[in-house]
């Protein structure tokens, strides 16, 4: 229970400090070299920010995908969220197949 409190943890601390370094770089560009209104630029920073959050979220569940794929192999997949194949119906079909 720790560990998963853990790895929300860390999730949320990168997802926060992207999100955070996204708005700054683009707003302070903005303020420094006056491209648009500040609301505009305010409001794509926010946009950016969001679109940071989300690929950082993206690529945590991307890693823990493929450190399943290497732990588990083939008889972990998904679909539609739901286990295909458990570990006990691989070892019921390879016992039927001897």
């Amino acid at each position: 229970m720790a560990a998963i409190q853990a790895g929300d943890w860390m999730l949320n601390s990168f997802r926060n400090v992207a999100m955070l370094l996204t708005f700054l770089m683009i707003a302070g560009s903005n303020l420094f070299f006056d491209f648009i209104n500040s609301y505009v630029a305010c409001g794509l920073a926010l946009v950016a920010a969001f679109l940071a959050r989300l690929a950082i979220e993206w690529v945590f569940i991307e890693r823990a995908y493929r450190e399943m794929m290497r732990l588990h192999g083939a008889d972990w997949q998904t679909t539609a969220g739901k286990r295909v194949q458990s570990a006990a119906a691989a070892a019921k079909a390879s016992d039927s197949r001897k």
